[in-house]
């Protein structure tokens, strides 16, 4: 990984390159081996993890060698769904009806309680990867099929929850270390939910700030408060990325999940360019125990993105250039002319990145659809021949 980012090594006074790939790195003991070699050699004073998947070994790093930050019970509340969904409950926040799924009897149970659709997902998991919309009894029994029985091993890991009908919004910020929360501001998905992106390819996926004049800001805010305040509170402050649902019919707020690190896809750019704070330097700096620049606290112009979606065959662009608005505040091409995609595996995959800004949200989400309009005029995907070779595109999870 390090061969190919050689820019990495200009950051820092001592890079340590682990063998292998992305994946080799999450699981490879040889990472442990590298940082506690190196706290002998000298003594390491703060561990800063900047994604999903850093933050219950980082914890672990941290109590083994006894300093400061996020312990291992709270890294543990935000990475297992299952701790993170008991203690909230426990709170009074009103999340889905879940339960732990160790073995195919407890999916099968489960489902004939709460009934269908329900939904299965890793307890660990991140970017919405391996998360399933089960509709009936026919695809449960087909997801099942798909999946080791555990029969050897604790458990299956996953965790399955009633379907919740409703709007997803997310809300991003930080908290300090004293308690208090720093920053905290709704933004509403573009699609429905995070499934609609990972399960219906094509979907267009995106987000976009809410008006401060909007009454749900100011209960979003509460809400998130009151999540953050009922699982173990990281020493060191954090930036968080919490998702809810607004039910339809009842209007309830429903807790998907929490956690505690900034969020994916475009998230950061929306956020730094209504606020002037970047969530992953203040992520870094929490955890290293420095100070967050000023910043605003309510957005002073507002924003949105929208991610273009990755499908299956051969992308082809007629034209490289940037989208023709004044307005486009930043954009990326993730894929470029002759590139290959399988579809959406997580939730932030996209074949091109798009920034606007707007007077308003429904100025934002109008100029979201005009910018898709002309990507959609500049992008098609062809079929490839049979016997071809596909490239799979997943982004890692935040």
């Amino acid at each position: 990984m390090v061969d190919a980012q050689p820019q990495v090594s200009t950051l820092f006074d001592e890079v340590m390159a682990i063998p292998g790939g992305f994946a080799d790195f999450l699981d490879s003991a040889l990472v442990e081996q590298a940082v506690f070699r190196a706290h002998l050699a000298q003594p390491v004073a703060r561990v800063v993890a900047t994604g999903e998947v850093g933050v219950l070994r980082a914890a672990r790093f941290r109590e083994a060698i006894g300093i400061p930050g996020q312990s291992v019970e709270s890294a543990l509340a935000y990475r297992d769904k299952m701790v993170m969904k008991t203690f909230c409950a426990r709170a009074g926040v009103r999340v889905a009806r879940h339960k732990a799924i160790g073995s195919p009897s407890d999916l099968v149970g489960f489902a004939g309680v709460v009934g269908f659709p329900i939904v299965l997902k890793p307890r660990a998991g991140a970017g919405s990867i391996d998360t399933r919309l089960i509709r009936s009894e026919a695809e449960m029994w087909s997801a099942l099929a798909a999946l080791p029985a555990a029969t050897v091993g604790l458990g299956m890991n996953l965790l399955a929850e009633e379907f919740i009908n409703g709007q997803l919004y997310h809300v991003n910020g930080y908290a300090r270390a004293d308690g208090e929360i720093g920053l905290a501001w709704p933004a509403s998905y573009l699609e429905r939910g995070n499934l609609d992106s990972v399960l219906n390819e094509g979907t267009v996926a995106g987000e976009y700030l809410l008006d401060a004049s909007d009454p749900r800001v100011g209960p979003m805010q509460a809400f998130t408060g009151q999540c953050l305040r009922a699982l173990p509170w990281p020493a060191h402050g954090f930036a968080f990325h919490l998702e809810l649902f607004e039910e339809d019919g009842s209007g309830d707020f429903v807790l998907c999940e929490v956690a505690c690190r900034q969020g994916g896809g475009s998230i950061v750019d929306i956020y730094e360019f209504g606020f002037g704070i970047d969530l992953l330097d203040a992520s870094v700096r929490l955890q290293a125990g420095l100070a967050i620049p000023p910043h605003a606290v309510v957005p002073t112009r507002m924003f949105g993105a929208v991610a273009a979606p990755v499908r299956r065959g051969i992308l082809h662009l007629s034209s490289s250039d940037g989208p023709p608005f004044s307005w486009v505040v930043r954009h990326e091409l993730k894929l470029k002319s002759g590139d290959r995609g399988t579809g959406p595996r997580s939730c932030v995959d996209a074949s091109a990145n798009f920034v606007v800004d707007g007077e308003s949200s429904c100025h934002v989400r109008s100029r979201l659809d005009e910018v898709m309009l002309w990507r959609d005029s500049v992008a098609t995907w062809t079929s490839e021949p049979a016997g071809t070779d596909r490239a799979v595109l997943a982004s890692p999870p935040a």
